[in-house]
């Protein structure tokens, strides 16, 4: 009965406060276009005539959205006030929800309409003349940040009331990481890509030609001011959430820590693997617009009049997100060194570390094989060098330098840990192995087959090609590099199985203690283990049954015996 009162009261809160925030809004932009009309006519300023039904619209929505919003929230906030449920009410998972709910939803807003207000005010700053931009366009976003910023710190200011009385902790602190880590995300991502237009734009502007460029000199520079706008915005948008985040990380003393949120580490990763996977993408596009040039100047069919479009589409994506890649890498790199992960936080680093690891391997693998081919394609068939054969080696070629340290980069730090056996043999690295294994395997298959299958034919009278040689040439390169990957991730496998093996014995030598914790609430026990990993012990929580517990007392005679064990 008390979780549908919750519902009902927040949920119609929430629908009435959105009824409210519009008709306020409406209200003080008509009030704020007359004040301005006043001062300074403007053309086509609509009469009082013609606003009555705004201004009643507005009023209407503004007075019974209010009233029904102050009903409801009054009655929901009046068992946090006092009483015995006060501890209950205040800590609910429904209040939490709306409270973060409200947070987010106003600060998405504040970012998309300060992006206009600052837009409009640049663009009002250097002149409009084409008059797409003028006085009253900064009405709408100031009216609407207004209303949404006193709004916003109210919900503010009852959370941390809330936060006085009894501190964030398992539901209530998830709820908060989603609002925080959620806006940084689109604030970064709305920054990023402002970026990359602002470059492509002044990038443009350097290098084409002021008779040449496809947009026109006004429209240009209203491009880069609304770039720059958003920019700004998202850029403080992500800092204020960014930091605010960062203050609950240093709270090491807090219930519920943020050394040990997984979705801190869902955020982190989530935007590397953005900028990783944008970064290498383009930083690749460019490459193989550049190598496919100077090698096309090597035959003398080089077309330099491209290059410039390419690199105005590749560069400024893999500069701006590149930046969000370091910068993101540096704080994981940090984090780590300070803090021991949990479970869940190292089964993400992992999965992102052997994903990339995977995909850094094939684009290794496939270049590799793809530049040997068309280099021997090209020296035992040197009058065969055409244009298509110049781009396919040129493409081959960036995938293998941009594969090649993506993998290796990634693999030397996952191969270091393994051999220090943090946290054993995970699952995550054998599935990266066997799929390495199969690929590897396949590969080796299907290149056989194609190349049995051209000697076949051969055989039977058909005539041989330039084409058949320049396709067996690619079975055997590639059956070659796989037989590479095979043999060395065969290897990696069997020193894995070795270690394990050599370990296995020594269990009962790194076992310290053994405790047996009865928990009602498994929050409970997560903050048992947080206090012993604190005090610098390595703790390993294991769920007992009867057939695990037997297993126990056969590596520490004993165990059984001690207290709570029954």
């Amino acid at each position: 009965m008390i979780v549908a009162r919750r519902v009902y009261l927040l949920l119609t809160a929430f629908i009435a406060l959105g009824v409210a925030v519009t008709g306020l809004v409406g209200l003080l932009a008509f009030a704020a276009r007359r004040v301005l009309d006043s001062v300074m006519p403007l053309a086509g300023q609509i009469t009082w005539e013609d606003a009555r039904g705004e201004v009643a619209q507005a009023s209407a929505q503004a007075l019974v959205g209010i009233i029904v919003w102050g009903f409801h929230l009054r009655l929901a906030w009046r068992l946090a006030a006092r009483g015995e449920r006060a501890a209950e009410e205040r800590t609910s998972l429904l209040r939490k929800l709306y409270l973060y709910a409200v947070l987010l939803v106003g600060a998405l807003i504040a970012l998309v309409n300060g992006i206009d207000l600052v837009g409009n005010t640049i663009a009002l700053g250097i002149g409009d003349a084409a008059g797409r931009v003028t006085p009253v366009s900064l009405i709408d976003p100031l009216a609407l940040l207004g209303v949404v910023a006193i709004l916003w710190l109210y919900h503010l200011r009852v959370i941390r009331k809330d936060r006085m009385v009894i501190e964030e902790a398992a539901a209530g602190a998830t709820l908060r990481r989603w609002y925080l880590y959620g806006f940084s995300f689109v604030a970064l991502m709305f920054a990023a890509t402002a970026a990359t237009a602002l470059l492509e734009t002044i990038w443009e502007s350097v290098t084409v030609p002021l008779a040449s460029t496809v947009m026109e000199p006004v429209a240009q520079t209203f491009a880069i001011a609304r770039a720059a706008a958003t920019l700004g915005v998202g850029i403080a948008g992500w800092a204020i959430s960014w930091r605010a985040a960062r203050a609950w990380l240093d709270r090491t003393q807090a219930a519920d820590p943020e050394t040990s949120s997984v979705l801190r580490k869902v955020y982190l990763y989530l935007v590397l693997g953005v900028g990783a996977t944008v970064t290498v993408w383009n930083a690749g596009r460019a490459l193989d617009a550049l190598l496919r040039a100077t090698l096309r100047q090597a035959v003398g069919t080089a077309d330099w009049a491209s290059l410039t479009p390419r690199l105005s589409e590749a560069l400024p994506l893999a500069i701006a997100f590149g930046l969000m890649w370091l910068y993101h890498g540096r704080v994981v790199r940090r984090e780590a060194a300070l803090a021991r992960e949990h479970d869940e936080q190292a089964a993400i680093r992992l999965q992102y570390g052997y994903l990339v690891s995977l995909i850094g391997g094939v684009a290794f693998g496939v270049g590799a094989a793809g530049s040997l081919a068309a280099l021997l394609d090209v020296l035992i068939q040197p009058g065969q060098s055409t244009e298509a054969e110049i781009d396919r080696l040129s493409t081959h070629l960036t995938i293998f330098i941009v594969g090649l340290p993506l993998w290796a980069n990634q693999w030397r730090h996952l191969q270091r840990e393994a051999v220090t056996l943090r946290g054993g043999s995970p699952v995550v690295r054998r599935v990266y192995l066997f799929i390495a294994l199969g690929a590897s395997v396949l590969t080796l298959l299907f290149s056989g087959v194609f190349a049995l299958y051209l000697a076949i034919r051969g055989a039977l009278g058909d005539p041989w090609s330039n084409a058949n040689t320049t396709d067996i040439l690619l079975a055997g390169c590639s059956a070659a590099v796989a037989s590479l990957f095979l043999a060395y991730h065969l290897g990696v496998l069997r020193r894995d199985y070795a270690r394990q093996s050599d370990t296995s014995g020594a269990v009962q030598e790194r076992i310290q203690a053994v405790a047996f914790v009865r928990a009602v609430r498994p929050d409970d026990l997560r903050q048992w283990t947080r206090r012993l990993e604190r005090s610098g012990g390595a703790v390993r929580v294991v769920p007992l049954d009867a057939a695990r517990l037997a297993a126990l007392e056969d590596q520490v005679p004993g165990a059984a015996e001690g207290p709570g064990a029954a």
